[in-house]
């Protein structure tokens, strides 16, 4: 949708204080009226500790960058959708259930 990658920078930079959980959820309450939000308004209603930083870093090419190597990445592995979760390069199209998830990251924490 027109609003993901919008979304995408807005959440790394909430991540950058500290307050990328808060503002999933915020995301996620907003995701009907993602394209008419202000993404600073969603972030001041997560106590993102510094609003001007937050508007800054939305402008920032290095987020812009880092969130086209994930796409690039993700297209490449033809990831059409989220969730998409790769572990080591093994792919998994779909969130692997925790059981799954804690035996694949302990396969490779004992590399």
């Amino acid at each position: 949708h027109q609003a993901a990658y919008p979304a995408a920078k807005a959440f790394e930079c909430a991540a950058s204080q500290g307050r990328a959980v808060e503002y999933h959820s915020a995301l996620v309450e907003a995701a009907d009226t993602l394209s008419s939000t202000s993404f600073e308004a969603l972030a001041a209603t997560t106590q993102i500790s510094d609003p001007m930083a937050f508007s800054e870093c939305l402008n920032d090419s290095t987020i812009a960058q880092s969130i086209d190597a994930d796409v690039a990445l993700a297209t490449s592995l033809n990831g059409l959708g989220t969730p998409l979760v790769v572990l080591d390069g093994k792919l998994f199209r779909a969130a692997p259930d925790s059981s799954t998830f804690v035996r694949e990251i302990r396969e490779l924490l004992s590399r």
